[in-house]
């Protein structure tokens, strides 16, 4: 009898496991890409592909050479094919409070919370308080003027050559 039982529990996670839900977003394609300001590679600036549509927007995070990959949902993923409007921030707050991680940035800019000048949040109470490392205009994808077209072929591989 508890063979059985023990039996019935196996087969019972067993099918659990093999008929669990997917984890990430189907047709999303690997995207990497480069960020240079005045001709030298950004390290810990936070990209941000913004949707053109009602798809999931994505960021990264860049390297100390300047190289990025994009995530969706998991590490590295990727983003769904699309145009994208893109933001970059490196900001560095100077108060008590950490950077702005690539998520809230991500939430701040396709939610239409961040302003022209930058962004905004709970670490940003005060002018003065950050500093930015690139011009704020590129913080913003109404201003920055980086736009992407995210291809299920590829290559996806963006450069931006960010200046003064």
């Amino acid at each position: 009898m508890r063979r059985g039982i023990w039996l019935v529990v196996v087969l019972g996670l067993c099918l659990c496991i093999g008929c669990g839900r997917k984890t990430g977003v189907e047709g999303v394609v690997k995207v990497s890409g480069t960020v240079n300001f005045q001709g030298k590679p950004v390290e810990g600036a936070t990209v941000v592909f913004a949707p053109e549509g009602d798809r999931r927007a994505a960021s990264g995070r860049t390297d100390a050479t300047g190289k990025f990959q994009l995530m969706t949902l998991n590490p590295n993923d990727g983003a769904l094919p699309g145009k994208y409007k893109v933001s970059i921030t490196k900001v560095e707050n100077l108060g008590p409070e950490s950077q702005i991680t690539a998520e809230e940035m991500m939430q701040m800019v396709t939610s239409g919370k961040a302003p022209p000048t930058g962004p905004m949040g709970p670490s940003a109470a005060k002018a003065g308080e950050q500093r930015y490392h690139i011009p704020q205009k590129y913080g913003n994808v109404e201003t920055s003027e980086l736009t992407a077209d995210v291809t299920e072929s590829g290559p996806n591989d963006f450069t931006f050559d960010l200046v003064e």
